[in-house]
């Protein structure tokens, strides 16, 4: 019992100073309002949910990047079933995980798929190194294929 605890413990702290983010597989369905409704007007708005296509690093101001292209500085590194990238900041940078949402992506070899809807993730001033995977989740008999985006970071 006291190694097994030893070992949590190790472990704990190994893991102590990282950040782990994870982007939904699904962006659901909700409600918009519209700010430029003309008047006699009475209809709802409705974003529709959207799956994951794609996942970028993003240095910079929030939101300051419609179309990732600034973002991925570092060219992906392909793996089995998706890629890569590594992304090294300074302390004083502000900086994003950019989890996007309706795509078209058809293949892994597809790293820049703009989507309709993206979610931004703050990454914690202090960390200074990122590893982002993104991968390709098959399903048998399933088309298109289901996609996953976890970003590791640490100081």
């Amino acid at each position: 019992m006291r190694k097994l605890l030893f070992a949590a413990f190790v472990l704990s702290g190994a893991t102590a100073g990282a950040q782990v983010f994870k982007c939904p597989e699904s962006y659901p369905n909700k409600e918009a309002t519209l700010s430029e409704i003309p008047q006699g007007h009475k209809g709802s708005g409705l974003i529709r949910g959207a799956r994951l296509s794609n996942a970028f690093i993003y240095i910079g101001k929030l939101h300051s990047d419609p179309n990732g292209f600034e973002a991925m500085q570092v060219v992906p590194k392909k793996v089995k079933d998706g890629w890569d990238t590594e992304d090294n900041f300074t302390p004083q940078d502000t900086k994003w995980l950019v989890c996007v949402y309706g795509g078209d992506r058809s293949s892994v070899g597809q790293p820049r798929t703009n989507g309709m809807i993206e979610w931004w993730e703050q990454i914690d001033p202090d960390m200074t190194h990122c590893i982002l995977k993104f991968r390709e989740v098959k399903q048998l008999y399933r088309s298109p294929s289901k996609w996953t985006a976890v970003a590791t970071c640490k100081r």
